[in-house]
């Protein structure tokens, strides 16, 4: 991904440069890491109705979910400090979140059942 000097051309100070390379960085990673979460979420869920054993799954989705929320924090703390666009690393934040709260249940579920 190549960016031409134009775009850097509002920042004034490197600070702000470096800045804008981790927003960024931050939120491509997050949404990739975002999208593996739910994909490895799903794929648990139709296994699990599968009648298959997908109890791995699961702790990846919210491993996967959790550093996604990181990533979209991190994003949403630069944006805000920058003054500019916040609502998409907002949105990476709350369907992680989601994402997060789903694999717990089905964890715990998955562990309950285990034990009775």
């Amino acid at each position: 991904m190549t960016h031409s000097s134009a775009e850097f051309s509002d920042c004034p100070s490197s600070a702000l440069r470096i800045g804008v390379v981790v927003e960024r960085a931050c939120m491509e990673v997050g949404h990739r890491v975002a999208s593996v979460g739910f994909l490895v979420l799903v794929a648990g869920i139709i296994t699990r109705a599968l009648g298959k054993d997908a109890w791995l799954m699961f702790p990846v989705a919210f491993a996967c979910a959790d550093v996604a929320v990181v990533l979209g924090v991190v994003a949403w703390t630069v944006a805000a400090r920058r003054g500019t666009r916040r609502g998409e690393a907002i949105a990476i934040v709350l369907f992680s979140l989601v994402v997060l709260a789903y694999s717990a249940v089905m964890l715990v579920k998955i562990r309950s059942e285990a034990g009775a």
